[in-house]
């Protein structure tokens, strides 16, 4: 789906910019971390029912965008940007472990400090809520390329084909 430049980018950049709308029509931008792999349809970013404001956003306006924009501890050489626009499907089953244990794995591994709140049983009863996820999968529909990050140059619009 996306071109190799592309696609090194949404799968290591550790995170990315979600933007939803608002009742208001305003955008409301949170960082996240995206889940993507080569050859899926769409990319999954999850939310904490402690933080569902983005699923209301979602189920009133499913148009959303994610912000790849800076490679810190990405391993990624290049300064490259990707902008993604979509449609957004909020999956309503509450995952915890089973069903995200990559997501899990690729976090931990990424913020190996978080692993300090879920070693002892207070610290897993603590903060529970917040293991407790909706996955959000966005459809891409077009994205935005900016080779070398540099916003004030026009980017190069992509538009994505899905397989039917």
């Amino acid at each position: 789906m996306f071109a190799p430049e592309i696609r090194e980018i949404i799968l290591n950049y550790r995170t990315c910019e979600f933007a939803t709308i608002t009742k208001n029509n305003k955008p409301s931008t949170h960082p996240v971390t995206a889940w993507y792999e080569a050859g899926m349809d769409s990319i999954m970013v999850t939310t904490s029912l402690g933080f569902p404001q983005k699923v209301y956003n979602i189920q009133r306006n499913p148009r959303v965008s994610l912000l790849f924009s800076n490679p810190t501890g990405s391993g990624v050489s290049s300064k490259g940007m990707v902008a993604i626009q979509g449609d957004a499907r909020v999956d309503e089953n509450i995952a915890c472990i089973d069903g995200l244990e990559d997501f899990w794995r690729r976090m931990l591994r990424w913020q190996p400090h978080a692993q300090k709140y879920h070693r002892s049983a207070l610290g897993r009863y603590l903060v529970d809520w917040y293991y407790m996820r909706l996955r959000v999968h966005v459809t891409p529909r077009r994205a935005f390329y900016w080779e070398t990050g540099d916003f004030t140059q026009n980017p190069t619009e992509i538009t994505i084909n899905h397989a039917v």
